[in-house]
């Protein structure tokens, strides 16, 4: 239920001062193509150009969230208790200061968090958390925003702005349409 039609995240962490990520790749050709690109005027003008910075191969696969796809996996780490697992399933002591360089949650093993605290080990350790509740099922994930944040009234007077005048930054109506309709609080 908690990972839909995911089947395992793995989280790789970069130790400090070794080598390069395999995102830095990805963050250089975005950002060649931002400057080809020009001026952004929307976020939705966003998606294409990412998903066209790549050349050579298959375009980037871009994935858009909504409000209600940000989890808050920090309350639900707090209700399992996942600091205060100590020792993995082998026995090894696990000290959560220490930098881990890999974290995989896995769908079929909702009470395991599998690690790595180097690259160089080729199988991940087990922890396995107590459920604090009598079934061992696990607990939903809450929303970590529960609805669509509005922008402060001047935030969005300041939005607006540029799109008015006898100049306006945002001259195409249907991206002005775009920051006219921004959800907003009425109050300054």
């Amino acid at each position: 239920e908690y990972m839909g039609n995911i089947d395992k995240i793995t989280l790789v962490i970069m130790v400090p001062h070794h080598g390069q990520c395999e995102g830095d790749s990805v963050h250089a050709c975005v950002e060649k193509a931002f400057r080809r690109y020009g001026d952004i005027m929307v976020p939705k003008e966003l998606v294409p150009v990412i998903r066209m910075a790549r050349k050579i191969s298959t375009p980037y696969q871009v994935i858009e969230l909504e409000t209600s796809d940000v989890k808050d996996w920090k309350s639900l780490s707090v209700r399992m208790g996942i600091l205060r697992v100590r020792t993995t399933d082998g026995g090894k002591d696990v000290n959560w200061k220490d930098s881990m360089c890999q974290i995989r949650l896995e769908k079929d093993k909702p009470d395991k968090i599998l690690l790595k605290r180097t690259h160089l080990e080729d199988h991940f350790d087990s922890l396995t958390l107590t459920m604090k509740r009598a079934s061992q099922t696990f607990p939903s994930v809450p929303p970590s925003i529960p609805e669509h944040p509005k922008l402060s009234a001047a935030k969005y007077d300041d939005l607006v702005s540029l799109s008015s005048g006898n100049n306006p930054v945002v001259s195409k109506t249907k991206n002005q349409k775009f920051y006219l309709e921004l959800p907003h609080s009425n109050s300054k």
